[in-house]
This record gives C-alpha cells, sequence and structure tokens, in this order.
C-alpha cells in the first residue's frame, strides 16, 4: 500500500505535460527530487500520458462525508483530487481530540495529502450543545503535530465579540499573522470593522497583537508572492 511516507525511486516521467496556466499542451518530461518537482523540460517523446496538475481541495470536512478517510481519499484520487486542507471539527464535536488523532493516524494510510487544520471552536459556540469540548491547551498541544499545518475557522463569533479568554487564547497559540480571505471587494467589509475598531496609531502599539493582512482582493501575482514569503517567516 502506498502511504504518505513511501520513498518513490522514480525521478523521472515522461508525457505530454499539460500547461493550464498558458493552456498548452507539450511532450516533455519532469524531474522529481525529494518529493518535489525541480525541472520541466520540452523535449519529444513516446509516452502518450498525460501529466497534469491535480485538484487541491482547499477546505473540507472529511467525516462529513460519512467516510473513513482511507475510503474519502479512494472516490476523491480518482477524480483527480491529489490534496485537501481538512478541519476535523464534526468529529471533534463528538470525540474531542480523540477523534483528531483518529483522522490524522487514518491519513498516513493513503497517499492522498491531507493538510489538517486544529478545530478552534468546540463547541462552536457557549450557545451549541456538543459532545466534548476542545480547549486552548489541547489546541495548543495539537498544533505541534507534524499533520498540522494551520488552525481552523474560528467560528466562535460570540466569544470573539465578548473577548472570551480562550478564544484569545487558542488564536495566540498559533497566529503572528491573521488572513482575510475575500474575493474582489467581499474582503472590505471585514476591513473596515477592522480599521473601525483599532487603534488609529496601532503599528505603534503593542507587538504581540496578531497583524491583519489580507489576500484575494487583487490579481497581482507579486502581491501573492510577497504575502507568502511572509507568512513562512511568521
Amino acid at each position: 500500500m502506498l502511504t504518505n511516507s513511501t520513498h518513490f525511486a522514480m525521478r523521472h516521467i515522461e508525457g505530454q505535460i499539460v500547461d493550464v496556466l498558458n493552456r498548452d499542451i507539450f511532450s516533455g518530461s519532469i524531474d522529481i527530487e525529494d518529493g518535489k518537482i525541480v525541472a520541466v523540460n520540452r523535449h519529444d517523446t513516446n509516452e502518450k500520458v498525460y501529466i497534469m496538475p491535480g485538484f487541491v481541495d482547499a477546505h473540507i470536512h472529511v467525516e462529513s462525508s460519512m467516510l473513513a478517510p482511507c475510503e474519502y481519499a479512494r472516490m476523491a484520487m480518482k477524480h483527480g483530487t491529489v490534496a485537501i486542507v481538512t478541519d476535523p471539527h464534526e468529529i471533534a464535536n463528538v470525540c474531542g481530540v480523540e477523534g483528531v488523532r483518529y483522522m490524522m493516524a487514518e491519513s498516513d494510510r493513503t497517499p492522498l495529502k491531507m493538510c489538517f487544520a486544529v478545530p478552534s471552536c468546540v463547541p462552536a459556540t457557549s450557545l451549541c450543545p456538543s459532545g466534548a469540548v476542545v480547549d486552548s491547551s489541547q489546541v495548543a498541544e495539537l498544533l505541534k503535530d507534524p499533520h498540522v499545518y494551520a488552525l481552523a475557522e474560528m467560528m466562535d463569533y460570540v466569544g470573539v465579540i465578548n473577548h472570551d479568554a480562550e478564544c484569545a487564547a487558542k488564536l495566540a497559540a498559533q497566529s503572528k499573522v491573521i488572513v482575510v480571505i475575500g474575493i474582489g471587494g467581499s474582503y472590505l467589509g471585514a476591513r473596515a470593522v477592522i480599521e473601525a475598531l483599532q487603534h488609529c496609531f496601532k503599528p505603534m502599539m503593542r507587538s504581540d497583537v496578531p497583524t491583519v493582512l489580507y489576500a484575494g482582493n487583487n490579481m497581482s501575482e507579486d502581491y501573492i508572492h510577497d504575502l507568502l514569503n511572509v507568512l513562512d517567516e511568521n
């Protein structure tokens, strides 16, 4: 069985390469080193197989499919999905940290790359009943797991509005930078509220307060490149 930790001997793949950005298909090969593409080469080849980027599902709750991670992966991969960013919030609502650990362990049994985000709101708000509670200390511990890439969506608007200490602790455990994502002008509402409520001279104030940045508000590749660099450093 292939797993996320499988060592692939293949380092050179030939075929018909699909360039989705330039809307082109050309003969060539791809060189792979340490599991990463290091070169794309144009040259003649008799290989007819098509090589193209896979789909990345940027937000999903695998357990909502009512499938175990391995079975979900089997169904998703045959349709071209090669990676997902998953928030196991639903199973955490029922089983707590044990459910999250189960999803992570199961993800190791499939070649589908599963990037986990730690559920930040279990229960979703103080107004919602749930079968478990995941507190800030448990969130901080889960964030150390190598399966984890991020803190998941902060849905507890009640806690945020009322300056709840647990909400603040969960955000502080991961967030030096908060990215507000909105296509076109959809980010403007969040930006207006943030700027209206913050101190007029925020850049000169406390350095331990997360910085708020924006993504999706323009199509500049330089902006996205620089944003990713900033996030890598923080």
